[in-house]
This record gives structure tokens, C-alpha cells and sequence, in this order.
């Protein structure tokens, strides 16, 4: 049976409580009951398929990112994220107005010609231009999926974590295949990627059941004007501190991980080992290695993001802290080699995958078990800014970073 979770009344004048566990004691108890209820099955698949695909085109890009724009992955990662940064910070003041149907198509459509553009151009500034619109779409994306999830049971929340991190497994592991195993060149595998964002519009038109009560497309403003906004301030404190600020640190400490750590740690054996196994030995191959290390990085996401059913954790601070002793710990090894065995680093990359995951998954469950009814689409939609500000802000820190690294070991930074 299909429910709305705003059917239930809530009180909208929301006070946190003093004890300070969660953002409401009754939103968490009702959130509770409705998590236990049976979903249907065709709305647990298409979440999954909403995550799995929103995320694909973005994963696919940061796995590229050393191929198109060697030595400075982070100008990828700064147009890969700046744009989904501005479309989540004006999602509440209009975009959530646009009805769905269009939106779906618009994030369907746009990447399939984008992969086109970023494998037929020579031109830098044409490259980063397109993705820059995968980033907006992605960013539009997550915002409307997430906000959508509020009109079904919580469970879709896991599903649509889920289906994000397998685009990582899938993305890595699609572009890994392809160009690694099979040696297709990076422009051919771009183009192949292209039709696969076109399964978000037959996911929403075939696989997904509607509500049963008042059409999604037709939903209330969330942000109405200042006076609105003004009034969701003690419920946005609160958010912020518990949940936005530490999400995050997560994703600034893991991506400056990702695009300005991971390019400079180098093992010459195991890159050999790969060279031999893919015949690949030109120096066409010289990121191997990094996209193994994404795709490690991967499988981490993918096994923390669903395990929500299984591991619950209310302290995404915990989660923040540990990324930023895995950061600390990497820069050292990286910046004055103290590690020779690649498997060391393989497993500290998987544990920073983990730890990603479990943030991103556990921020939203929390947000959508602990906020009032009234208030839970905003909120879900609202948070998903957290993310993509740690991803704008490592970009700038790649910008230097890598070369940085590549000067205390002696490197060139070109």
C-alpha cells in the first residue's frame, strides 16, 4: 500500500529537543512504524535504479578524469561539482516547483549528448563546459530523487543509497573493463556510456508506482519567500550541525583523497603487473593504476550504502573524523613513501570508501526518521547540498595539492 508520510499530522512548530538525540522524538517514532511497513517492490527497484543511474554519468567522468585532463584532475572535479552545487542551493526556492515528468526527461536526455561533446572535442574549455551539465544534471538529480523519497516509505531511501553506490561499481568498474581489459580508447568508451542515462525515464514511466494520494508533480512550494525561510532557520540549525556540517568534511576529505593524494601514490610493480595482464605497456596506460584505485574505492561505497538495514549509525561526526585520520595517514605515506606494498594502500582506500558511504546513507536516514512530516521533503532536499560543498571545496585543494605532493617527491608537475 502506497502512503504519503505527511498523511499522518505533526505538529509544524518544531523545537529540538533538549536532550538533543534527534530532531523529533514523535517524527522518529512515526518514521519508525512507516519503516516497517511493506514497500512495494517495483518502488524498491526503481530507487535503486534512480541511484544507480542519476550517478553513473558523474562516476564515469572522475574515473576519466586522469585520461582527459592528466596532471589536473581537479578542474575536473571543480566542473564536475560547482554546477550541482548551484542547482541544490536553488532547489528550494523554485526548482522543486517544476514537475517531475520534466525534469527526468531533462536529466536523461542532457547526458546522452554530453558524452558525445567530451569525446569529440580536442577543445579544454568545450570538455569542462559538458561536464559542467552532467554536474547539474546530477545535482538536480539527487535533489529531486531524495525529495521524492518523502512521498514513499523510508526503505526507498536505502534503495536509492544503494543504487548510488553501485553506479560507483558500475561506473569504475564499466570504464575499468573498457578501457583497461578490453584497451578501447578513453573516446570510445565515452560514447558507450551515453544511452545509459535514457533508463531514468523508463524507470519513472514503467517501473515506479505512483502515490496513490495526490500526484508528486504537483507538490507544494517548500520555500514560499523569506518569511518561510526564516521560520525553518531552528530546524536548518539543527540540520547543519548534526548532519550537514560533518557529511560534508566527509566528502571534502575523501575527494581530496581521491583527485589530489591518489594520482601521486605510485607502485611501480603492481602497475608492471597490470601493464603485462592488459598488454597495455605504451604510455597511453599511465593511469592504470589510478583506476584501480577508484574502483576499490568503489566497492567501499557500495557495500557501506547498503547496509542500512543491517548497521544504523546516528553520529555522522564519528564517520567525519575517521576520514580525516585516513587523509592524514595517506598524505604522510604518499609524501615521503614510508609504504612500498600496494595492498596496504589498497585497503586504506576500501576503508575510505566504507567510511563515505555509511556517511552519506546514515545522514539521510537520520534526517528522514528524526524530521517532523511537514517539514521532511524540504529537509531531505536541503541536505543534499552537504556533499557536493566538500566536493567543490576539495576541488580547490586538488588544484595545488597534487602538484605539491609531486614536488616533495622530486615528480614533475605539469
Amino acid at each position: 500500500m502506497q502512503r504519503r508520510v505527511d498523511e499522518i499530522e505533526i505538529d509544524e512548530d518544531f523545537e529540538e529537543p533538549e536532550d538533543g538525540p534527534g530532531l523529533s522524538q514523535e517524527a522518529d517514532d512515526i518514521a519508525k512504524r512507516l519503516s516497517d511497513e511493506p514497500e512495494h517492490l517495483r518502488n524498491i527497484v526503481a530507487f535503486f535504479l534512480f541511484g544507480l543511474i542519476n550517478n553513473f554519468c558523474y562516476v564515469v567522468i572522475l574515473s576519466a578524469a586522469e585520461h582527459i585532463f592528466e596532471d589536473h584532475s581537479g578542474a575536473v572535479l571543480l566542473a564536475a561539482a560547482t554546477p550541482g552545487l548551484v542547482v541544490k542551493l536553488l532547489y528550494g526556492f523554485g526548482v522543486h516547483t517544476i514537475p517531475y515528468s520534466i525534469r527526468i526527461a531533462f536529466i536523461s536526455l542532457v547526458p546522452f549528448s554530453v558524452f558525445f561533446i567530451i569525446a569529440g572535442v580536442e577543445s579544454t574549455a568545450i570538455r569542462l563546459s559538458a561536464i559542467a551539465f552532467v554536474s547539474l544534471v546530477g545535482g538536480l538529480g539527487e535533489s529531486s530523487f531524495l525529495s521524492l523519497t518523502a512521498t514513499y516509505s523510508p526503505k526507498t531511501i536505502g534503495a536509492w543509497s544503494s543504487g548510488t553506490g553501485g553506479a560507483g561499481i558500475f561506473g569504475a568498474g564499466f570504464y575499468f573493463l573498457l578501457t583497461v581489459v578490453c584497451n578501447l580508447t578513453p573516446r570510445t568508451t565515452l560514447r558507450l556510456t551515453s544511452p545509459i542515462p535514457l533508463g531514468l525515464l523508463l524507470t519513472y514511466y514503467f517501473i515506479l508506482r505512483k502515490p496513490e494520494k495526490s500526484s508528486v508533480t504537483d507538490a507544494r512550494p517548500i520555500l514560499l519567500g523569506p518569511r518561510a525561510f526564516i521560520q525553518k532557520l531552528p530546524l536548518l540549525k539543527v540540520l547543519f550541525l548534526k548532519y550537514m556540517l560533518p557529511l560534508m568534511l566527509v566528502y571534502y576529505f575523501e575527494y581530496t583523497i581521491n583527485q589530489g593524494v591518489l594520482p601521486v601514490v605510485d607502485f611501480v610493480n603492481v602497475r608492471r603487473v597490470l601493464r603485462e595482464q592488459t598488454d597495455a605497456g605504451s604510455t597511453d596506460r599511465k593511469w592504470d593504476l589510478y583506476v584501480t584505485y577508484q574502483f576499490l574505492y568503489q566497492i567501499g561505497v557500495f557495500i557501506s550504502r547498503s547496509s542500512i538495514s543491517f548497521i544504523k549509525i546516528k553520529n555522522i561526526w564519528l564517520l567525519a573524523i575517521l576520514q580525516l585520520v585516513n587523509l592524514v595517514v595517506l598524505l604522510i605515506v604518499t609524501a615521503y613513501e614510508l609504504i612500498q606494498s600496494a595492498w596496504i594502500v589498497f585497503a586504506m582506500i576500501l576503508w575510505e570508501g566504507l567510511l563515505g558511504g555509511a556517511s552519506y546513507v546514515n545522514t539521510f536516514w537520520n534526517v528522514s526518521h528524526q524530521t517532523p512530516s511537514s517539514d521532511r521533503e524540504w529537509a531531505l532536499g536541503v541536505t543534499t547540498v552537504s556533499d557536493t560543498i566538500g566536493i567543490t571545496l576539495s576541488g580547490v585543494t586538488d588544484t595545488f595539492l597534487e602538484c605539491a605532493l609531486r614536488g616533495v617527491r622530486g615528480l614533475p608537475c605539469n
